[in-house]
């Protein structure tokens, strides 16, 4: 079987998706991908010099988030991400940048030689990250007067959101300007139920994937602008140009203004629907006994399902694949001490309907589960900062050899160390490796983590001469 024929076997059996792309595999918006999968003829513009229809388009998309400029990318928040840096940033700068970021930011430092300044992470007792506070980005600013830049991640994969417009008062203040990757807030702005998007709340770029919780196609993305921005347009267009295909797909272009329509038209209804089944579900849901589908305090995103165990700590891999095995419910990831389910509002009654029903009999059937392991001394460590022997951009071009893990200690990281979930890493590439990091990742590996970067041979990437 071939992964067209894999894929449309799956596509036809009665898996249902609680996890990302938004469209959720709907047929309803329907496109013939081969019949208008063409590239820059006559009267469909270009992205990279849009002046007509793709023009349109993104004025449009910039109206539906209420900013000035909103420019479309088909290569994901990645190209996203890695523009919106290098547009504001000069080569050699200092920048704060929250340790959990994606990797999209990891590699534009490295490119662009940048010096980071890490805001190191803070971890909840229910297991997940959370985002930087206006008192750290504070202490932050005022240790590093010389940053150009901060860049934060809001919301987080959980769905955790920052006091934006507090740290965009503090980040402006100091002369900086702030970037957020809100790769998963696609949706927020677009009904009360949810938090305002960033680019409201002061911040001077940010980048989200439409793909994630809206009805478009996996790889679409927007870069949303306003005119307060301290980030000069032109040079976010310049690199651009740099970091997205210069072949966009119009296939991908095309499921955004399809989505587009749709918010416009019957979505306004649906998005209705859509939050009031939420809340429906969750109101149900406070009947458990021994689950909880948990709500994280602060602000945060209604939209993301994240299931963990009331007084004891179960696997979430445990609560995933049985959910996966015996009611054919595919959530996005899974945790250590919990499981994390995607929804959007193409989500039908079905979909909520079937996870009620799975997470009733769950309920009933826990006390037979994996039991999560404690790694409390692991998440101590995620949070210490590390010694840095290279600067990240020196070290990524550096000459590296393989060692084993258990023979590293003293060494210098030659490639990124990251713990999945979250995918944030334990070293970045010119940190000096600890016994006391080794000894994490291997209490990690042992407790049910992926720590990629560790080949099956249990050797790591080291750089030979640091």
């Amino acid at each position: 079987m071939d992964l067209e024929q894999a894929l449309t076997a799956y596509s036809q059996s009665d898996a249902y998706p609680f996890h990302m792309p938004g469209h959720k595999r709907t047929t309803k918006l329907g496109m013939q991908p081969y019949q208008i999968d063409i590239t820059e003829i006559e009267g469909f513009d270009n992205l990279h010099h849009a002046t007509g229809i793709l023009n349109k388009l993104q004025q449009d998309w910039a109206a539906q988030y209420g900013c000035q400029r909103a420019y479309i990318l088909v290569n994901g928040t990645t190209c996203g991400n890695e523009a919106l840096i290098f547009a504001a940033t000069k080569p050699g700068d200092e920048v704060i940048v929250a340790r959990g970021s994606h990797r999209s930011i990891y590699h534009a430092m490295a490119m662009r030689g940048l010096q980071p300044h890490y805001l190191m992470p803070q971890i909840s007792d229910e297991g997940w990250m959370e985002p930087p506070t206006p008192e750290e980005i504070e202490a932050a600013v005022i240790a590093h007067p010389t940053a150009s830049t901060v860049i934060i991640t809001s919301p987080t994969y959980e769905g955790l959101c920052a006091d934006i417009r507090a740290i965009a008062d503090l980040v402006h203040a100091a002369g900086m300007s702030l970037i957020v990757d809100a790769a998963h807030g696609a949706h927020f702005g677009m009904h009360p139920a949810f938090p305002q998007n960033p680019i409201h709340q002061g911040a001077d770029g940010v980048v989200v994937s439409l793909h994630k919780t809206l009805p478009t196609f996996t790889q679409t993305a927007c870069l949303l602008w306003q005119t307060a921005s301290r980030i000069d347009p032109k040079r976010i267009q310049k690199y651009l140009g740099y970091f997205e295909s210069s072949s966009p797909s119009y296939v991908l272009m095309a499921s955004t203004a399809i989505a587009l329509r749709y918010l416009q038209g019957q979505g306004r209804e649906q998005m209705e629907r859509y939050v009031a089944r939420l809340e429906e579900f969750r109101a149900h849901m406070e009947t458990l006994e021994h689950l909880t589908v948990a709500c994280p305090p602060g602000e945060s995103d209604p939209s993301k399902i994240l299931i963990r165990g009331k007084s004891e700590a179960y696997s979430g891999e445990a609560i995933m694949e049985a959910l996966r095995q015996e009611d054919h419910l595919e959530l996005e990831m899974a945790s250590l001490h919990y499981a994390l389910g995607m929804t959007s509002l193409m989500d039908e009654e079905e979909g909520f309907w079937r996870l009620e029903k799975a997470l009733r009999r769950l309920d009933l059937e826990i006390s037979g589960m994996d039991k999560a392991i404690d790694i409390r001394e692991v998440e101590a460590f995620y949070q210490t900062k590390r010694e840095v022997v290279l600067p990240l951009a020196e070290a990524a071009e550096a000459e590296t050899s393989m060692c084993k893990l258990s023979a590293a200690a003293g060494g210098v990281a030659g490639g990124y160390l990251n713990l999945y979930p979250p995918g944030v890493p334990i070293y970045a590439p010119g940190e000096r490796l600890s016994q006391a990091g080794i000894d994490a990742m291997e209490k990690a590996r042992a407790a049910g983590y992926q720590v990629e970067g560790i080949t099956e041979e249990d050797t790591i990437e080291i750089i030979t001469e640091a």
